[in-house]
């Protein structure tokens, strides 16, 4: 928070000797500042203040260029919350430890190496943050705190974790992403409280057995390290929701993986796994699970047992089929199996029948089973980069879908299309495609032809009554002919579409690679 606007409301401090004695030092210390610079006169028009029954129970100073703080800090016996985030505080004095009332301190955004001796006598202490500080070891004073409850260090330049970690034994959340630390010690499992464990973005290559004893840890995330492996005795940690592993370098997985039972989201993308214990399908609460950019070659049969699972990524891997238990995920959503060496797509998939959102392009598809034309709720179907895929005509009919095509596209962009006719004036039929005749390419409404920009060999399909594959080609090679965008509005000629249909009803993302990389970085 930046008090400096004037936002806080004015509030009348009380009559202490020590505690105006105490805020006119900061005011002394610190004349640059355009707060405590404002401290003049009556005590009742300062502002950045809180009190309870005449006695200052909090401190807001955040974000006002404060550079020390001073010793007299030390006579706000009853301060239950202090910030002082946001400043250029460089150094904290020992009389802060006498701070006995003090719950909450908030130190994040300034240039702290170290912090005093002092900091250890803070009794009843639960949070404290000091996120984005020059802190290079970890200060062994905090592992004193008895009542600390949640310690964020993060985005700092820490390298190691003392031992005396193990002592924080009432601590529930830490917060040490974004450091540079290489190892953890043993002791790390004494925290048997904590429940949210925060490590990504560092240099972890191991994990120590140890790490099992925090029995009560729901959310772990390890993910952005250089971890080539897992102890089996993760498995034990059978209170974890959700397990962040992406961007490592693990080559397999823990056998027992499925012991998990509570986990519903993990995430173990872009790492080089070539294979998955078959114990993952005992994960039956999860609901999203990412594999892509791996090195899978197939994927368990037991995955059909995570009847929960909504969101599944297994694009960018070396799989040559899918296995038909997919077929008894009846909350499956959104399945990515793109960027494979897929040549079929299991008859069962159509038993999916919540699936809204299918991904297989740039696979090495050559038909596609019928019973996908029972997946009424399925809105998106991506197929580009399939060659010689022929689709069959009867999945035009499903009522929600918005068909992409890309195959059909090129064929039309190019000159060639197989196996696609249709009644529109454009015609793919034999390897020709006219997109001047029947067909043509809108913007929609308040989009000006000048604001599109171009697109690729790329095109919208509709699966709507009436529109046909070489109807929607034909537009897509006369929106490309005529410089359209990398978001094509097609509309052919006898399909009853217009640009009423384009985006704002139906956004048509041509972009294979899509929104996926934006997930939670935490």
């Amino acid at each position: 928070m930046n008090f400096s606007d004037g936002s806080v409301t004015m509030v009348r401090p009380g009559a202490g000797v020590n505690f105006t004695q105490a805020l006119q030092a900061f005011r002394d210390a610190n004349k640059s500042s355009s707060l405590v610079d404002d401290w003049k006169g009556p005590s009742e028009q300062w502002r950045g203040l809180k009190t309870e029954e005449g006695e200052l129970t909090e401190l807001m100073l955040d974000g006002c260029g404060l550079s020390q703080v001073p010793p007299e800090v030390a006579a706000l016996g009853k301060l239950q919350k202090l910030w002082l985030s946001n400043n250029g505080l460089r150094q904290l004095p020992d009389e802060i430890g006498d701070l006995a009332g003090l719950q909450s301190l908030w130190l994040g955004n300034n240039l702290l190496r170290s912090l005093p001796e002092g900091i250890s006598r803070l009794g009843n202490l639960k949070q404290l943050w000091m996120p984005n500080n020059n802190f290079r070891e970890f200060p062994e004073a905090v592992c004193k705190l008895p009542t600390i409850e949640w310690l964020d260090m993060s985005e700092n330049k820490l390298t190691t974790i003392p031992p005396c970690i193990g002592s924080m034994s009432t601590l529930g959340r830490l917060d040490l992403h974004s450091n540079s630390i290489a190892s953890l010690p043993e002791e790390i499992g004494a925290l048997k409280q904590v429940k949210h464990l925060s490590l990504h973005f560092n240099g972890l290559a191991s994990l120590p057995a140890g790490i099992a004893g925090c029995e009560g840890l729901v959310w772990l995330s390890l993910n952005a390290n250089r971890l080539t492996g897992l102890p089996e005795e993760i498995c034990c940690m059978t209170a974890l929701v959700r397990l962040s592993l992406h961007i490592n370098q693990l080559a397999s997985l823990p056998e027992n993986i499925g012991a998990l039972t509570e986990m519903e989201a993990l995430s173990l993308h872009k790492n080089q796994l070539s294979r998955l214990p078959s114990s993952i399908g005992k994960l039956t609460g999860a609901s999203r699970m990412s594999l892509y950019e791996n090195q899978l070659t197939e994927v368990p049969p037991e995955i059909g047992n995570m009847a929960n699972l909504q969101e599944l990524w297994l694009y960018s891997n070396q799989l040559t089929e899918l296995p038909p238990q997919l077929g008894q995920l009846q909350r499956l959503r959104k399945l990515w199996a793109d960027r494979n060496q897929l040549s079929s797509v299991p008859e069962a998939l159509g038993n999916c029948a919540e699936l809204q959102e299918l991904y297989l392009d740039h696979n090495q598809l050559k038909t596609l089973p019928l019973s996908l034309g029972k997946l009424s709720n399925l809105r998106r179907l991506y197929l580009e980069g399939n060659p010689e895929l022929v689709i069959p005509p009867e999945l035009q009919q499903l009522p929600a879908l918005d068909f992409k095509d890309y195959q059909a596209a090129a064929a039309a962009a190019g000159g060639t299309a197989a196996g696609t006719t249709g009644p529109a004036g454009g015609t793919a039929a034999g390897g020709t495609a006219a997109g001047g005749a029947g067909a043509s390419a809108a913007a929609p409404a308040g989009v000006a032809a000048a604001d599109v920009p171009p697109m690729p060999v790329d095109a919208v399909v509709g699966g709507m009554a009436g529109l046909s594959l070489a109807g929607a080609a034909a537009a897509a090679a006369a929106a490309a002919a005529a410089g359209g965008g990398d978001k094509a509005w097609g509309s052919a000629a006898g399909s009853g579409r217009s640009s009423a249909d384009a985006p704002g009803h139906h956004e048509f993302l041509l972009d294979p690679l899509r929104t996926v990389e934006q997930q939670d970085r935490y």
